[in-house]
């Protein structure tokens, strides 16, 4: 088991499942635009993928950059 994969599995009792894709498609590339990120989890808004970013940011999973 990887060192993401482990991360993700301690996680994922807190995060639901668009988090934890969320998490995984950052932890890639840490870079991504909300644009890129709204195509990966299958969004229609730029403000969906900002949403969760935002909360992965509150909940101290990920920093700001």
């Amino acid at each position: 088991m990887t060192q993401n994969n482990r991360i993700v599995k301690d996680l994922s009792p807190r995060l639901n499942e668009k988090e934890v894709r969320a998490l995984l498609a950052l932890m890639k590339d840490g870079r991504l635009k909300d644009s890129k990120l709204k195509e990966i989890l299958g969004f229609r808004s730029e403000n969906s993928a900002a949403y969760y970013r935002k909360r992965l940011e509150k909940a101290g999973i990920i920093e700001r950059l």
